[in-house]
């Protein structure tokens, strides 16, 4: 189970719609194929509510940095 957190500070759960996805967001890792209701309960215990679908950019910028 991946998780992250919004540019406000809330916490989130990361899921991809597809193998590629993940690996393109973050490299190989290990994974899981589950139900949306399944990762809900996961998260719950967490206190995290919301689940981000297929995110682009998965760190939060370094401030300072410069885009290429």
């Amino acid at each position: 189970m991946q998780t992250g957190r919004l540019p406000d500070g809330r916490r989130v759960g990361i899921a991809f719609s597809t193998l590629a996805g993940l690996r393109a967001a973050s490299g190989a890792q290990e994974w899981m194929r589950m139900t949306e209701d399944g990762l809900h309960d996961l998260l719950e215990p967490l206190g995290i509510e919301r689940i981000q679908l297929d995110p682009t950019l998965v760190a939060v910028p370094v401030r300072g940095a410069v885009a290429s």
